[in-house]
């Protein structure tokens, strides 16, 4: 399961690339993967820039702006059980 399945289904349903939203944040792609993986933690202001964009394309078709908790909701219980995981097999 994906640990920010919103954001990434709104920058796949916009057609933006993990590339395009590090250049916006001022990091590097493999970085950013890592961020929407859930293995390295966002700034506040990362997400604040991220949440921008998609609210301008939200409201160019005529939809509801999304709040930053909704966009980068963390699915903390996928955290635990790959951490579980991980640690049932360092074993």
């Amino acid at each position: 399961m994906e640990v920010f399945a919103t954001l990434r289904y709104m920058r796949e349903r916009f057609g933006i690339s993990q590339e395009a939203y590090a250049k916006l944040i001022g990091c590097g792609p493999s970085n950013y993967a890592n961020k929407e993986r859930g293995r390295v933690p966002w700034s506040l202001s990362e997400c604040k820039r991220i949440q921008i964009d998609v609210n301008e394309r939200l409201s160019k078709i005529g939809e509801a702006s999304i709040t930053i908790d909704k966009l980068f909701y963390a699915d903390f219980v996928s955290i635990k059980k790959r951490r579980k995981k991980a640690s049932i097999k360092a074993s």
